[in-house]
């Protein structure tokens, strides 16, 4: 009862949220994919095209806002960050982290992820005034940690529930992101920005039909708070639910629904619409 009463609230919110946000604002071809060569052990040389251009780009970008302002920046994105582009994250295999990992007042550290499970993650190491060309290439981002002892990886995040029982499970990975798709063509994306034990924030962008963002993000703030409930008191029975597994553009989803198939949400995430009647996940990234 309470996961359900949960998962209704937030997915109330979120789709709230965006209807307010369209109301105030109302591709391109597929290519083939450069060839990756990397070298297996840790630490190895990535032969990447895209990655070898846009990590240093992006490291460019930092540097750029560190002389403007003189205090290194943490994130790549937004006027609060580097003014780098969402686009610009992303080649056709990995997405660069919209953080800068530092270490003390001159060591920054950029990371990419594979999209792909089982590719290689990448690191671009450099310091404010010179260097950092080398792009190496990792198994995991545990082994990233290891290599690069002593930067902040920002570890007093929030521990993600074991099982879908935890209402707030779905934001409390920094870094987790989706994307719907709405009206019109519309997309907008949600981005966990920053988790603690005590909450999450949530950083979200509409983008237009064609691609062009509307506006900058909007962050807000959701509490882990879990209101009391008197169990002696008399309840409401909780409306009839059907499950089912769904197939959006972002794949296929264990999914629940408290309204006759109209809205479809996640089993594991409670609260991430995963299809609903103008409304579609088109992008996870777990």
């Amino acid at each position: 009862m309470r996961n359900y009463v949960f998962a209704a609230l937030l997915a109330g919110l979120l789709s709230t949220f965006a209807w307010q946000q369209l109301a105030q604002a109302q591709k391109a071809d597929p290519k083939e994919p450069p060839p990756v060569e990397v070298d297996e052990a840790e630490g190895g040389k990535v032969r990447d095209k895209a990655l070898e251009e846009q990590m240093p780009t992006l490291r460019n970008h930092a540097r750029v806002r560190y002389a403007k302002t003189g205090s290194a920046p943490t994130k790549l994105t937004g006027m609060d960050g580097c003014n780098a582009k969402e686009e610009e994250l992303k080649t056709d295999k990995s997405k660069v982290h919209d953080r800068i990992y530092l270490n003390g007042r001159d060591k920054a550290l950029l990371v990419a992820e594979p999209l792909k499970e089982g590719d290689r993650f990448h690191a671009l190491a450099f310091t404010w005034a010179a260097g950092g060309d080398e792009i190496k290439s990792y198994s995991s981002f545990e082994a990233i940690k290891e290599a690069f002892e002593g930067y902040d990886f920002g570890e007093e995040v929030a521990a993600e529930a074991d099982d879908s029982s935890d209402p707030y499970r779905l934001y409390k990975k920094e870094g987790r992101k989706w994307t719907h798709e709405i009206a019109g063509g519309m997309k907008m994306t949600t981005e966990v920005v920053k988790a603690t034990k005590e909450s999450a924030t949530i950083s979200t962008t509409i983008f237009t039909a064609a691609g062009d963002r509307i506006g900058e993000p909007s962050e807000y703030e959701i509490e882990f708070a879990v209101p009391e409930v008197d169990d002696d008191a008399p309840q409401p029975e909780p409306p009839k639910s059907i499950e089912e597994r769904i197939k959006s553009k972002a794949g296929e989803f264990d999914c629940i629904s408290y309204d006759e198939g109209k809205t479809w949400m996640s089993k594991k995430y409670p609260g991430l619409i995963v299809k609903a009647e103008m409304m579609e996940l088109v992008e996870f990234t777990e």
